[in-house]
């Protein structure tokens, strides 16, 4: 192999594994509200994501609560497969959307979506959904409303409904 061709794969080699670090980053073993292509639109409807990272410490995952603030018009949970769902309306308004595992827990190394269906809150801005992951041992609070806190509380960002009608 020619010394140019050599650095070449090098080069790419480690790039590659820079990439790799970058997306290894703690911010990645935060719960996180995925979107999938879709944007949150006041007044409008649909779908949110939560994604649970990992269990607790070594400990798999039995249940997960997500408080949906009572600005939400509403919230319904995806059925998952080995989980059996819930909504608990709140005196406040809220809902508490809870899935408790029926099947296998969810393991440490793995991840899981929760989705929920919405109808997304009438004003624009950044909302909070605190979530709660219990484990068969120890539990995570994802309710901090600082974003840099250990275990900030997942957010979604309305954006303003279009003045077209679209």
């Amino acid at each position: 192999m020619s010394a140019r061709r050599f650095a070449a794969v090098l080069g790419g080699l480690a790039l590659t594994a820079s990439l790799g670090l970058a997306s290894a980053s703690p911010a990645s073993a935060h719960a996180t509200i995925q979107l999938y292509g879709g944007k949150a639109t006041a007044g409008g409807y649909g779908a949110l994501w939560m994604r649970i990272p990992h269990g607790c410490e070594g400990s798999p995952t039995l249940r997960v609560v997500i408080t949906v603030p009572a600005s939400f018009g509403s919230a319904k949970p995806q059925m998952i497969g080995g989980w059996r769902s819930k909504v608990l309306a709140r005196p406040d308004g809220s809902r508490l959307v809870v899935w408790n595992a029926t099947g296998a827990p969810l393991r440490d190394d793995e991840f899981q979506d929760f989705g929920i269906s919405v109808k997304w809150p009438s004003a624009e801005g950044v909302v909070l959904l605190p979530t709660v992951q219990t484990c068969e041992e120890g539990k995570v609070a994802w309710v901090d409303p600082d974003p840099a806190a250990d275990h900030p509380a997942p957010r979604v960002t309305v954006a303003a409904a279009s003045s077209t009608g679209h």
